[in-house]
């Protein structure tokens, strides 16, 4: 089972913990969730689970890229 950040890449994190990594409100994750940009789970009841991985893998999709213009720049 691989580690990151303290975190097991299959453990699962509260809404509370995701808000936290992400540096987000409750309204924007309940907006990511909406759109499908972030998988969330209810396994029993009202509260959303959802997979460090997938969270990891989220961030790696929203890393931004430097345009040519910028790179020619530097």
């Amino acid at each position: 089972m691989e580690q990151t950040h303290g975190h097991s890449t299959d453990q699962l994190l509260n809404s509370g913990e995701v808000m936290a990594i992400l540096n987000v409100s409750r309204t924007t994750l309940s907006g990511l969730v909406k759109n499908g940009s972030l998988k969330a789970y209810r396994p029993g009841g009202r509260k959303l689970l959802f997979k460090y991985s997938e969270i990891l893998a989220y961030v790696e999709r929203a890393l931004v890229q430097p345009s040519a213009d910028e790179e020619a720049e530097n």
